[in-house]
């Protein structure tokens, strides 16, 4: 049985392998893709894949223009190829995820787009929008894996349908804060990356959380100025579990249509762990839990 354990901040990821393999440390987060190898070669330690119900999302600010039209947001959705990102950016450490939720929450429907470079061109077009625009996007660096990576990869995509996206680092310390100014405050940005999880694993708490006026800056997380509002408040006052999914499932769909977000990948949750060792488990909000634990 383990009676005390020691929890130890380690920034660099190279650094908690290294940890790992000398059995300095007997479990470690967020390993590095380019680690797993020695790792599960080491014949010490192995690399472990938990799935989340956290979200990699480019959130529009719909409050400026050219976000306040539909048609410039799906024809986003449309230009990026989640796939490409997936396999090159995260090396296989996510799942494609279509819709403001993980595919792992209770009322996840999947939203309709799919790459078609063809069909963003024509929505942009169509939009007013021919010879595309400039952008800029904001993200973190380090808050959350692979994220700047991501960020450029998207810009590259979108720059295929001619929109010019200037990725700009920020730091996390001032970033939420940013996010959070209200419009009439002098609210800076259009476009930023950050990554929801679903607390509840139940889709009706992202969607109050997210998109009702309760939510909008300075108060809440309604950092896309996107309000559901008169559904919101029908899924809270349902009780009948099968009425509120179906309303649950409305919802979602509306929201895919319209496409606050381009909703990028749900992250799994790599962790290495030393052999013998059991019992840790990974919540799905990224959370290890120790408490039944033990060396077999």
């Amino acid at each position: 049985q383990i009676k005390t354990l020691y929890f130890a901040t380690v920034p660099e990821s190279s650094t908690r392998a290294n940890m790992l393999l000398t059995g300095e440390a007997g479990f470690v987060l967020d390993v590095e893709v380019n680690d797993v190898d020695r790792i599960n070669s080491s014949g010490t330690a192995s690399v472990r894949y938990d799935e989340t119900n956290r979200v990699a999302q480019i959130g529009f600010n719909m409050a400026k223009e050219p976000f306040s039209n539909s048609l410039v947001r799906q024809a986003m959705n449309y230009a990026v190829d989640k796939d490409i990102i997936i396999s090159g950016v995260m090396g296989g450490a996510a799942v494609a995820t279509n819709n403001v939720v993980a595919p792992n929450v209770f009322g996840y429907v999947d939203g309709e787009y799919i790459h078609d470079t063809a069909k963003a061109k024509a929505l942009l077009a169509e939009a007013g929008y021919p010879d595309g625009f400039s952008v800029t996007l904001w993200t973190p660096q380090g808050r959350y894996y692979k994220d700047k990576e991501t960020c450029l990869a998207v810009a590259a995509q979108l720059a295929e349908i001619g929109i010019t996206v200037n990725v700009e680092v920020r730091d996390w310390a001032s970033y939420l804060s940013e996010l959070k100014v209200p419009m009439d405050e002098g609210n800076q940005v259009e476009m930023y990356m950050l990554g929801w999880e679903c607390y509840t694993r139940e889709a009706g708490y992202s969607l109050g959380a997210l998109f009702s006026k309760a939510s909008i800056p300075p108060n809440g997380w309604n950092t896309m100025f996107y309000v559901l509002e008169d559904l919101i408040v029908e899924i809270r006052q349902t009780i009948d579990s099968d009425a509120r999914l179906q309303l649950i499932e409305k919802a979602l769909k509306m929201v895919s249509a319209d496409a606050p977000w381009i909703p990028l990948y749900t992250y799994s949750m790599l962790c290495g762990e030393s052999s013998g060792l059991e019992g840790v488990y990974i919540l799905p909000t990224q959370l290890p839990r120790f408490e039944k634990a033990h060396f077999s």
